[in-house]
């Protein structure tokens, strides 16, 4: 089952975001992230940094997007047993 977190940021703002996978079953069996994991958002405007594993997290900055928008994030990371997981999350951009 996907992780799903709830993230704010101003429009302006560049922020660094840390999916944890921790909870998942892959890791907890001792498997470990691997490669080079992806992070798309809906609707378009938000602007991603890459996506570096630290642990059983994924780390990525976030700038731009419009106030008032509620973008749906997804990060995709391989396992070491070569599974595929996904992380949802929201992001939703606010200005002061």
């Amino acid at each position: 089952m996907p992780i799903t977190t709830l993230l704010e940021k101003g429009p302006t703002e560049i922020r660094t975001y840390a999916f944890d996978f921790s909870e998942v079953s892959e890791i907890l069996a001792g498997q470990t992230l691997t490669g080079t994991p992806t992070v798309a958002g809906s609707p378009s405007g938000l602007t991603f940094g890459s996506p570096s594993i630290s642990g059983s997290k994924v780390n990525v900055a976030i700038s731009a997007g419009s106030d008032g928008t509620t973008y749906e994030i997804t990060m995709t990371v391989t396992t070491s047993g070569s599974a595929t997981l996904v992380g949802c999350g929201r992001l939703k951009v606010v200005a002061c």
